[in-house]
């Protein structure tokens, strides 16, 4: 069958202009308008019938933190760190009261969590969201033919999930681990569809006692659905602010907002692609006072840290600067920097310490590779240097050979925690081509199919 459409070709339409809209909020380095930021919070008390906080106002959300020290400084570290725990554990010592420790945590963490200042924000986004949401499932329900078959089922989901996995495969590769990049090379995603449809037909013969398995189908593939075209109208591919911001937080400020969570408005802004999308296209009907409220309250202000009755506001940052693919990108310069001298380095969305943050990629120098003890950011060198310098300029241990090509790995004493690198010499022109593996992997066949996939066919063609 062919794929289900759920909403119109002008519907459709709208959403790259939704997503610009919000991307542009989100991605602001205009600095707040305090005035306006203070009335945006005030209203949004109002609404919820609470006090108004006391206001504090700082440059980054690294300097609110620094406002709220005297809360950073009651947080409460564990005595035994995760190591000494999980060691314990492997050997059945106090099993049960590591588990009750934990448990008990997240407890006291839940509870505290319901006392944050910032709930406020959240509890009225929540109260406006919850009804449009249920107007999104019943029509998605609506346009979900009844009469579907199992294997129909299946397909639709995959169908309308695959470029989410594309994305997310790439996006993996990105992490360098790339679970889903290394299945879609072995099998497509068709393969995937008719996979999973033979899982999901056998599934179905084994549950045929049951009554409702075909309500239960349906209710997967629904909750499936409504993932997937969510993840399609707000789009996933976005730079990852808050991320690199908490890579120079220390655990007790991690923790802390972990237990007062922060209303980080550069994420609301993404969020409100859906529900922007729900009221202006979909026409759903909301409580305009509400709506308006919370947008304001978005594009006036920046993270919103809050603690008993005191809410800091930050202030944007004043620079951003992002790749092709929309994440954080920066060549000798921050990424990432506030007005008060906070910066944070990356090279295509991979957070870097400072030591290679201010050195341009050209300059990187290939004995770094060999001296950085992180894997993730030995990646990062490899992929700004070059494989071909790499392979020209360090002594690399050779793993196979086959006609013009050669898989090498770096000097490591573990082989199955080696990065490898595929290089290809032609034999005409004896012109030389590299590339990173984004897995660990001593297969050179496995090495060159994925070359010739997602490089180069020319550049790397397969051999027998």
């Amino acid at each position: 069958m062919s794929q289900i459409r759920f909403f119109t070709e002008e519907q459709e339409a709208l959403i790259p202009e939704l997503q610009a809209k919000w991307k542009n909020v989100a991605l602001s380095t205009e600095r707040i308008d305090r005035d306006r930021a203070r009335e945006a919070l005030n209203e949004v008390y109002v609404i919820m019938g609470k006090r108004s906080p006391e206001i504090v106002f700082c440059d980054s959300p690294l300097a609110g933190l620094e406002r709220l020290e005297t809360y950073v400084a009651q947080v409460e570290i564990p005595q035994a760190n995760i190591n000494q725990s999980l060691e314990e554990m492997m050997q059945g010592l106090n099993f049960a009261k590591f588990f009750a420790q934990a448990f008990l945590g997240s407890l006291q963490q839940n509870s505290k969590r319901k006392k944050s200042e910032a709930r406020v924000i959240s509890d009225l986004l929540k109260k406006l969201s919850q009804k449009p949401n249920n107007l999104f499932k019943q029509h998605i329900d609506n346009v979900l033919p009844h009469d579907l078959t199992t294997q129909e089922i299946v397909k639709q989901s995959f169908s309308s999930a695959s470029n989410l996995f594309q994305v997310l495969g790439k996006q993996e590769a990105q992490l360098g681990e790339p679970y889903l990049l290394r299945t879609m090379e072995k099998s497509p995603l068709e393969e995937w569809g008719e996979s999973f449809t033979q899982t999901a037909t056998a599934l179905e013969q084994q549950l045929s006692w049951l009554p409702a398995k075909k309500f239960l189908f349906r209710q997967w593939l629904k909750r499936f659905l409504q993932g997937s075209i969510s993840s399609h109208i707000t789009g996933i591919e976005y730079p990852q602010l808050t991320a690199a911001t908490f890579t120079q937080l220390s655990f007790p400020q991690r923790k802390f907002l972990g237990e007062n969570p922060p209303i980080l408005t550069s994420d609301l802004a993404l969020q409100f692609i859906l529900l922007d999308f729900y009221f202006s296209v979909m026409n759903y009907s909301c409580k305009a006072t509400t709506w308006n409220a919370l947008q304001n309250l978005v594009q006036s202000c920046g993270w919103i840290l809050g603690v008993d009755g005191t809410c800091v506001i930050c202030d944007r940052p004043t620079k951003i600067l992002i790749d092709e693919d929309q994440q954080l990108h920066g060549e000798g310069e921050p990424a990432l920097e506030y007005a008060d001298g906070i910066r944070y380095y990356a090279y295509h969305g991979f957070n870097l310490p400072e030591k290679y943050g201010v050195v341009h990629p050209s300059q990187w120098q290939p004995e770094w590779v060999l001296s950085e003890e992180n894997k993730q950011l030995k990646k990062v060198l490899i992929q700004g240097i070059g494989a071909v310098r790499i392979c020209q300029e360090l002594s690399l241990i050779e793993v196979e050979t086959r006609g013009e090509y050669t898989l090498f790995k770096l000097d490591e004493n573990t082989r199955t925690k080696a990065i490898h690198i595929l290089k290809r010499i032609n034999a005409e022109t004896e012109e030389i081509k590299a590339v990173l593996l984004p897995w660990l992997s001593s297969d050179l066949t496995r090495a060159i199919q994925y070359a010739h996939q997602n490089y180069s066919s020319e550049d790397f063609p397969l051999v027998d």
